[in-house]
């Protein structure tokens, strides 16, 4: 009968979801900055990453554009949701990724 309590956690935990989907808070007091802070600029319609190596200057009209040189994505997608946000898309081999 010890076989049983076995079969019952393992179909248990063949239902589970990936442990990493769900809601992430991020604690804002354990973050440690290094590092000279970032600069961006949005003006007419445009992103403009001004301490990005590569520099990036992106149309905001929401589609996709290809970026070379950078590390973390090949493509970014930028568009305008109201007056106080912006909605920023990254992908690295058509994978979504956080940059």
């Amino acid at each position: 009968m010890k076989i049983l309590p076995a079969l019952l956690l393992l179909s248990t935990l063949s239902f589970a979801q990936n442990r990493f989907e769900g809601t992430w808070e991020m604690n804002m007091d354990t973050i440690e900055l290094s590092g000279p802070p970032e600069e961006y600029l949005l003006k007419n319609g445009t992103y403009h990453c001004l301490t990005c190596v590569p520099r990036l200057d992106v149309l905001m009209d929401g589609n996709e554009k290809k970026i070379t040189g950078h590390p973390g994505f090949d493509t970014i997608s930028i568009r305008i949701l109201d007056a106080n946000s912006v909605d920023f898309a990254f992908k690295k081999e058509g994978k979504p990724t956080f940059a």
